[in-house]
């Protein structure tokens, strides 16, 4: 049991390791944002959904803690107007530790174990990670720093919350699309590999 024990915490800290470079390398690589919309695809929330439900909660926590931190570096070190409320922990961090908090507790009412044949609560499960990072991230932007978003998207504070909501569902619902798909698949390659096992 001991050592059945120390294997799986190995190997929730290598998957978490490999989880956190894929991340890294999406995030410097400019691939982490697919041009398929006009206003791009993010898919660095994938590896948070993907450690939640293959490694634990845990690992989706460190995970969306690097996220979190990484969108930070990024603001701090590329000079943009819309970058300025990502210098904010509460905007850049907080949301994508809700992913893996919100992803988490979705599959444990889905009652998802990842051993048998359910792409569909995979694919559902990867729309509401991407979904609770679009969500929190536009509604923390748009009540902390109003004015910039309001610049950003062109509108008068009247109507600021038309525009938010308008926005999140043009560029949110693709990217959960996408998310969704990306999610089921990769979760349908670790079940065959595992069960391979």
């Amino acid at each position: 049991k001991k050592g059945s024990k120390e294997s799986k915490h190995l190997r929730v800290l290598v998957g978490s390791a490999l989880m956190l470079a894929i991340m890294m390398m999406l995030q410097f690589s400019g691939l982490g944002i697919l041009m398929i919309t006009p206003t791009g695809v993010t898919i660095l929330q994938v590896p948070v959904i993907i450690a939640t439900l293959a490694l634990g909660l845990p690992s989706g926590l460190f995970l969306g803690l690097s996220f979190g931190l990484l969108s930070m570096y990024t603001a701090y070190t590329t000079p943009a107007l819309l970058n300025v409320p990502f210098m904010n922990p509460v905007v850049a961090v907080l949301p994508r530790l809700l992913i893996p908090l919100a992803v988490y507790l979705l599959s444990r009412l889905l009652r998802y174990d990842g051993q048998h044949p359910v792409w569909w609560k995979s694919f559902l499960l990867g729309a509401a990670g991407s979904l609770t990072n679009t969500v929190f991230v536009l509604a923390s932007m748009a009540l902390l720093y109003g004015d910039i978003t309001m610049e950003a998207l062109g509108v008068s504070r009247n109507a600021l919350f038309g525009a938010v909501v308008a926005y999140g569902a043009a560029s949110g619902l693709p990217e959960a699309g996408v998310c969704a798909l990306l999610c089921a698949a990769i979760l349908g390659a670790l079940r065959l590999v595992n069960k391979k096992r």
